[in-house]
């Protein structure tokens, strides 16, 4: 049956591939059992004249991860028909991706007979059609409707900053050759573009090294040792690479690209607002030995969503970590970008990511921590913290200003405001609180020459920490605080060279310190895997006795250990 919508033509088919099982170069045998491509596939015509056919799974989940979503696109060997795509969704494993991350697939055809250099305009053209916008479900094409400046706009999900790339022979070549080195887009002000990873499948042609030293994460099918070789020299920081053979030579072989997307591709994820990019990545949980959960608690009659990650070996109590994720976005990828998984592997602590907490006030939030005690026996009481970013960091000042007695410590990022005015805890609430020194918005005192609100945030935040009454801003003390520091250290970080943070700290009248604040240099309104260690290093000095006091391990607050 065929349904015209607009200018969009959409088939609604079930595609049905049965497989038996296929042999990889391994050696391991993998069952790819039979797997229906159920959904829907959404063909429109890009301004580029490219037609751009998306995939759309039948599920109503569909957009609800949208900021978390990759945005899967193939570039296969020619054109392709509409239920040759679906076809293929189904055959290659893509559609199973896609229902499994909440996303559609959208597979680009060549303007002419076959793929040219023009082509790669088709790219930016398509990415214009997805939208990380979070926490609606997205309607039966795929596609979350919303007015923006009077207008309505129509988008899939996923997030730019996820964005993988598929090629099949002439298709991979086109990737090789004319994406891996960059793609220019006017949007961003003509710097060169590159995906954050590419699945390539019989490739005839090395890829062409981009002009800036930028990586792309690849899993090569059936390459020669050359182009293997260009592309893993692509590849020195990360580590993400891995080849395949198959003797399938042609369309994308279903076990390897499953296997290829969950040893390489889904880990892949690259800095917002930094060109060229940057890639760090997103923690692989079998090998961490991380226990993954999505979980829902009844609050008032809603359901509250939140996501859990824990060591699955648990040897004694263990710290928690209550995060909040930024204005639109979502818990898993404020999870994965500040490196809360990373860390809760290698320092074995549990962290609990709430979604679209924007919805829920801080005393909701202390309901949900009383169940996570409730229901998790191992949690250490005494080591409870809580950080968030933008949004985030908001809902984390307006724990320490209502339950100050819950949280050992606490790193907001990029945000001061809670309430219509700052107030201290009750009691000292060690505190580190980021700064983006090149975000567009209200991050650090006088920021735009006058007072602010970080101005009146940081005075509350002295004045409860028995650092200062009376602070104000003077920029011939320090030029960011407008405060002299007590200590100061400047760290870097390997992955992202031009990046360094200047941690002021700032002792307390009773000669302790209990609070300090990072300047992030060359960072816009983000966060960084570099901030989440540096928070840790911090928060991990502290723990709240029975009683209610602050308790500082080794009996001094160690600077250095923010750099280590």
């Amino acid at each position: 049956m065929n349904k015209m919508s607009g200018p969009r033509s959409v088939w609604r088919a079930l595609c049905v591939v049965a497989l038996s099982l296929l042999m990889i170069s391994s050696g391991a045998a993998v069952s790819a059992q039979s797997k229906a491509a159920d959904g829907v596939i959404v063909q429109e015509q890009l301004a580029t004249g490219n037609e751009l056919l998306v995939y759309v799974p039948e599920d109503p989940g569909t957009g609800l991860r949208a900021r978390s979503t990759p945005i899967l696109m193939v570039f296969a060997d020619r054109g392709l028909t509409g239920d040759e795509a679906l076809a293929m969704a189904g055959s290659s494993g893509l559609a199973e991706i896609a229902e499994a991350e909440q996303g559609v697939v959208a597979f680009v055809n060549p303007v002419g007979e076959s793929w040219t250099a023009a082509d790669t305009e088709a790219i930016p053209a398509a990415l214009g059609r997805f939208d990380g916008y979070t926490g609606q479900p997205y309607d039966s094409d795929g596609q979350l409707c919303r007015v923006s400046g009077g207008e309505e706009l129509c988008r899939f999900p996923g997030l730019v900053a996820r964005v993988y790339l598929f090629g099949d022979r002439s298709g991979a070549d086109f990737v090789t050759q004319h994406v891996v080195p960059g793609v220019t887009f006017d949007a961003d002000h003509g710097r060169p573009w590159t995906p954050a990873a590419v699945y390539l499948s019989n490739p005839t042609q090395p890829a062409i090294a981009p002009d800036v030293d930028v990586e792309v994460p690849a899993y090569v099918v059936n390459g020669s040792n050359e182009v293997n070789a260009s592309l893993e020299q692509l590849n020195g920081r990360a580590g993400l690479f891995g080849t395949a053979r198959t003797k399938q030579q042609d369309g994308f072989h279903r076990a390897a690209l499953l296997k290829g997307y969950d040893r390489v591709i889904e880990h892949a994820i690259q800095r917002r607002f930094h060109s060229p990019a940057q890639i760090h990545t997103i923690t692989d949980f079998k090998k961490a030995g991380l226990r993954v959960s999505h979980e829902t608690l009844e609050v008032n009659g809603t359901p509250m969503e939140y996501f859990e990650y824990a060591p699955r070996r648990q040897s004694g109590s263990m710290p928690l970590v209550l995060v909040f994720h930024g204005g639109s976005d979502h818990a898993e990828y404020i999870a994965w970008a500040a490196g809360w998984t990373d860390l809760a592997a290698e320092h074995e602590f549990m962290v609990v990511s709430v979604d679209q907490h924007g919805s829920w006030s801080p005393t909701d939030i202390i309901t949900l921590l009383d169940h996570l005690v409730a229901e998790h026996p191992h949690i250490d009481q005494s080591r409870v913290y809580a950080t968030g970013f933008s949004m985030g960091a908001a809902k984390t000042w307006g724990l320490l200003q209502e339950y100050s007695d819950r949280f050992a410590a606490v790193a907001p990022m990029g945000g001061t405001s809670y309430g219509p005015t700052p107030l201290p805890g009750e009691g000292v609430v060690p505190t580190i609180y980021f700064a983006g020194m090149e975000s567009p918005l209200a991050e650090r005192p006088h920021q735009f020459g006058v007072p602010n609100t970080p101005d009146a945030r940081v005075a509350a935040l002295f004045t409860g920490n028995g650092v200062t009454d009376d602070y104000t801003y003077d920029s011939a003390a320090d030029p960011v605080w407008g405060i002299a520091a007590d200590e100061s250290i400047d760290i870097t970080d390997g992955r992202f060279p031009e990046v360094s943070v200047g941690v002021n700290a700032y002792a307390s009248s009773d000669g302790n310190t209990y609070t300090a604040l990072a300047a992030v240099h060359r960072a816009k309104h983000e966060t960084l895997p570099t901030q989440g260690e540096i928070a840790w290093g911090f928060l991990s000095q502290f723990s709240r006795a029975a009683d209610g006091d602050v308790v500082i391990e080794d009996g001094a607050f160690d600077l250095s250990a923010l750099g280590s």
